[in-house]
């Protein structure tokens, strides 16, 4: 992350935010989430870590990126797509006031974009 401000050259990733809403039906029973989308946005995409988190199975799934845009609502557990996968968020970094710091995890084996 540079030290002065966010600059539009820097961007280069398209990122699509959304997050899942539950309800109550009308017997007040729990209905499934449901996608929301919050938006597009351009981001600095960084890959913190590759690392190889292994599950029972012994496959590597997890993929760690930063993506720096300028400020919005974001919150824990949104989704951040990008065209070749999709992040679960894990921190948002508000700590300056032009830019946030989203930290998302991509599960490679289970997360897909598009169809």
């Amino acid at each position: 992350m540079s030290d002065g401000s966010l600059q539009p050259g820097e961007l280069n990733c398209r990122i699509t935010l959304s997050y899942f809403q539950s309800g109550r039906g009308p017997l007040g029973e729990l209905l499934p989430g449901v996608e929301v989308p919050a938006g597009k946005a351009w981001a600095k995409r960084e890959l913190v870590s590759g690392r190889k988190v292994r599950t029972k199975d012994q496959q590597a799934v997890v993929e760690t990126c930063t993506f720096t845009t300028y400020p919005r609502p974001v919150d824990i557990d949104w989704k951040v797509a990008t065209a070749n996968r999709i992040y679960t968020v894990r921190n948002v970094d508000r700590s300056l006031s032009d830019r946030i710091v989203i930290t998302g995890e991509a599960d490679g084996r289970h997360d897909r974009a598009g169809s």
